[in-house]
């Protein structure tokens, strides 16, 4: 039996809602964040990352989130490399 288009649809959006949440809590714990001569908040951070990323590519972020949190390595440097690749993106 398969889940009908409108329920799976709904599914993806709910996901993607509680990853735009997790991505914002985890990183508003970010006082700031250098990245060669530019200077961000963690909370900015997050929000530049849920506008450039796809929804799969957010997942898969949360997803490193969880296996930096769960062997309680610091998350700064994570995110340093993340604001890196978007600096030289941009």
């Amino acid at each position: 039996m398969s889940i009908p288009l409108i329920e799976k649809q709904r599914l993806i959006n709910t996901q993607y809602v509680a990853d735009q949440k997790m991505l914002r809590k985890e990183f508003c714990k970010l006082t700031r964040i250098k990245v060669e001569k530019h200077c961000i908040n963690g909370s900015d951070l997050a929000e530049w990352i849920i506008k450039n990323q796809s929804p799969d590519q957010l997942r898969e972020l949360v997803a490193m989130i969880h296996l930096i949190n769960k062997r309680k390595a610091p998350l700064r440097p994570f995110s340093e490399t993340i604001a890196t690749g978007l600096l030289c993106c941009k």
